[in-house]
Formats: C-alpha cells, sequence, structure tokens
C-alpha cells in the first residue's frame, strides 16, 4: 500500500542569536497546530543548556520560558504532533515543525506530514507563515512515498538537506523523493 508523506523544506539565513525570534518561532507554530487542531505534545530543543532531545511538553514549557527571558542561545526548536485523521498512534504518521541552524551556518526549517494532513491551500498559506522565519534562498515542497523507503523522518531530513538546495538525484532517487513544487530559488543551490 502505498503510504505518502509530504515535507516543506526552506533554506537560508536567520539571526539564530536572536531569542525573540526562536521565542516568536515556538508561539507561532504552537498557535498553528492549535488552529488546525493539532497539539505539540513534544517538542525538541538544543542550544545553550539544552541537548537537542525531544522532551515532553509539560516538563519544558517553565524551563523554555525561562531559557527565552534569559535569552539563551538556541540551534534547533521543534514542534511534534500526532496527527488527528489517523486513528492509530504511530511516530511515521508525526507532524513535525523544525526550524534550525546547522554547522554549515545555514538555517533550515522543515515540516513534515502525511500527505492528507493539509491541502495545497492549506500548505500555501503554512508557507506564508513560515517565510516570516527566515531570509529564504531556496525553499521546496517535497513527497515520498514511504512504503518503499520507510526511513525514520529524521533520517529523512538529515539526508536531504545536507546543503542550502535539493539532494542531488542519486539521493532523490534512493530516498523515492518528488519535488511537488518549488517555493523559491534565488540562485541555483548547492547539490551535496
Amino acid at each position: 500500500m502505498t503510504k505518502l508523506r509530504k515535507a516543506i523544506f526552506l533554506a537560508g539565513h536567520f539571526d539564530e542569536k536572536d531569542t525573540s525570534m526562536w521565542e516568536n518561532w515556538f508561539t507561532t507554530i504552537d498557535n498553528l497546530f492549535k488552529d488546525y487542531g493539532l497539539f505539540a505534545h513534544r517538542i525538541e530543543v538544543d542550544g545553550e543548556g539544552y541537548t537537542g532531545r525531544i522532551y515532553c511538553r509539560n516538563r519544558l514549557l517553565k524551563r523554555l520560558d525561562k531559557s527565552f527571558k534569559e535569552k539563551k542561545f538556541f540551534e534547533t526548536i521543534g514542534l511534534y504532533s500526532y496527527d488527528p485523521k489517523h486513528k492509530h498512534v504511530d511516530n511515521d504518521d508525526m507532524i513535525v515543525f523544525l526550524r534550525y541552524f546547522s554547522v554549515s551556518k545555514i538555517g533550515k526549517i522543515w515540516c513534515e506530514f502525511n500527505e492528507d494532513t493539509f491541502s495545497g491551500e492549506e500548505i500555501d498559506k503554512i508557507v506564508s507563515v513560515l517565510e516570516k522565519f527566515i531570509d529564504m534562498t531556496y525553499g521546496e515542497l517535497i513527497q515520498q512515498d514511504t512504503s518503499t523507503n520507510n526511513i525514520m523522518f529524521i533520517g529523512r531530513m538529515l539526508n536531504y538537506h545536507l546543503g542550502d538546495g535539493p539532494t542531488d538525484e542519486k539521493r532523490r532517487k534512493e530516498m523515492d523523493l518528488t519535488t511537488l513544487k518549488i517555493i523559491k530559488e534565488e540562485s541555483i543551490p548547492k547539490q551535496y
């Protein structure tokens, strides 16, 4: 049975030291989830005082709020939700919205979800929200058939955007990826 996942990938630049933007990202995406009937039950945080773990929401909120007030340095903040359209709870059906600053000094946003989670119009609205958090040089909406290549989404994310543009064709075939839409292509992106 074919099982399709979609992902929004945006690459570009942002001031990773701007704590208020990280706080705004968290609040905006948390509210966006609520607008679509989702609940961010898990939160990933990496940066000053954090190890990149995925935390239980209730255990993290006070600590995260304190970090925002103390202007701590962040590298990653991601919000995770189960998809209410799918009756069984499965990590492969997880919805994730992740913003991070990579070692290669490139800002990235990766959002992954099931093909039926959001309509095309909803995806366009979501992209317009995401664009506020990155000075985008490249953006793409991709799709993957996970029935033929079922590696965890974090593996897909890390494999996909090692650079600031799309992956090369060999890796694209290995991962069974299809480009649905180029959101922005400012210049010819690097391929890794």
